[in-house]
């Protein structure tokens, strides 16, 4: 996933691009690099189990499809997608 520039970043100096003799810097990020990078946060955080596996489950989901080939893109919105339902748990189990 790489994030361009906006089109005034080199004159706020932006930590996202900067300028140089052939154009704009790109930072890139692997999905499977924020994926591994995610995983142990998860179980650092004070969450209920549950909401753990559910989000382990989702990782280990998202991180398999990639390995097959399949867009990150898509992979992504169903990162986000396992993220949604963990706070909406978090959320039931508070109220209860």
């Amino acid at each position: 996933m790489c994030t361009p520039p906006s089109p005034h970043a080199s004159s706020r100096g932006s930590p996202w691009s900067w300028p140089s003799s052939n154009g704009p810097f790109y930072r890139c990020y692997a999905l499977t690099d924020i994926v591994r990078e995610v995983h142990p946060f998860i179980f650092r955080m004070g969450l209920p189990p549950r909401v753990k596996l559910a989000l382990v489950e989702g990782l280990a989901e998202t991180e398999y499809r990639l390995a097959s080939g399949t867009s990150e893109r898509l992979q992504l919105g169903g990162l986000v997608g396992a993220f949604v339902k963990a706070r909406e748990e978090v959320i039931r189990a508070a109220s209860a």
